[in-house]
């Protein structure tokens, strides 16, 4: 008796973990997660081509615009596809215009994502650099492209 009451209370905390756990994925996928968008301050200028680490709501300093990470959206497989994407989400402004640019491995090819901002064309590299190489989860690097 006291080993089918044992096994009944194992399978309710299973299922319960499964259900959680199965919850908080459900619901992080296609959402934004929370981020805050207010700039508490401005780091100091960096270059194109340079290593940069960044924080969530930390402005960095390029000498066109300043870039803001601003949080993650995941991005799921219709259809109960087993995929998902996270999307690195920056802010880009020059006081004047702002722009929302991203970054994503997507389905693992790690190159530069190319983006535009007042004429001039720009690009991302994030997890891996053809200079650097391997970058760490918090870096980097904003190049001008010619």
């Amino acid at each position: 008796m006291k080993r089918i009451l044992f096994i009944i209370i194992l399978i309710i905390f299973v299922a319960t973990v499964l259900f959680f756990v199965f919850n908080k994925i459900n619901i992080n996928m296609n959402t934004i997660i929370p981020n805050n968008n207010s700039v508490s301050e401005i780091k100091d200028s960096v270059q194109y081509g340079e290593k940069v680490r960044y924080e969530k709501g930390i402005a960095v300093q390029f000498p066109d615009f300043t870039l803001t990470y601003t949080g993650d959206r995941w991005l799921s497989g219709k259809n109960g596809a087993t995929w998902s994407m996270v999307f690195n989400l920056f802010n880009i402004s020059d006081g004047k215009n702002s722009k929302e640019v991203s970054w994503s491995s997507g389905t693992g090819n790690i190159v530069p994502n190319p983006f535009e901002f007042n004429g001039k064309r720009y690009s991302i590299e994030r997890a891996l650099s053809d200079k650097f190489g391997q970058l760490k989860q918090d870096e980097l690097i904003i190049n001008v492209e010619k």
